[in-house]
């Protein structure tokens, strides 16, 4: 990805997540960028488009750090929970602006969920075939979904200790699990 491309959905996000749907023009991104409204429509033939690749941009972020985070993890049932798990708790504040701007565009158009739709099946399914208790992998997920939204709309806010144990508690969970899995194979 280019500096430029970079630096256009950074302005993106800003504005969206500062000023709201009403400010989100292509000339108010191109400013913020510091490009023509021409160098936007070069990286982004339109505001749907631009609107898409900050949703990609968004996981394609989130989905580095996970698989930076599952390598290390040592195999065995529960790997990727246990990655998702610590991603996301992590994660927690460090991408909110890219999720109030992603809820800015939602509300007006839905479909911009999609992406964001799928990759949370594709999780889930890597949770439901890593080795847990169905039920339990089911927990997680919705567990750090339930977090991302939390703070997403500004529901919730969790201190950074407040996350640490929220994360270790999920984590035994997921240990604990493991072990009697591993006990049930033998």
């Amino acid at each position: 990805m280019t500096d430029t491309r970079v630096r256009i959905l950074d302005a993106a996000r800003e504005l969206l997540a500062e000023a709201g749907l009403s400010a989100f023009t292509l000339d108010a991104v191109a400013r913020r960028a510091g490009v023509s409204k021409g160098g936007v429509f070069y990286h982004f033939a339109s505001k749907e488009v631009l609107v898409s690749g900050l949703v990609d941009r968004y996981i394609q972020l989130f989905e580095t750090r996970l698989h930076e985070t599952l390598a290390r993890e040592p195999a065995g049932p529960g790997r990727f929970a246990r990655a998702l798990i610590r991603t996301t708790l992590d994660d927690a504040g460090v991408h909110n602006g890219y999720k109030r701007a992603i809820l800015q565009v939602a509300v007006a158009s839905p479909d911009v969920l999609q992406p964001l739709r799928e990759y949370s099946r594709r999780a889930l399914d890597n949770l439901m075939q890593d080795g847990l208790d169905d039920g339990l992998a089911e927990i997680v997920c919705f567990a750090a979904d339930g977090l991302w939204f939390g703070e997403m709309l500004d529901l919730v806010r969790f201190s950074s200790e407040r996350r640490r144990q929220l994360a270790r508690r999920l984590l035994a969970l997921t240990e604990c699990d493991a072990a009697d899995a591993a006990g049930q194979v033998r």
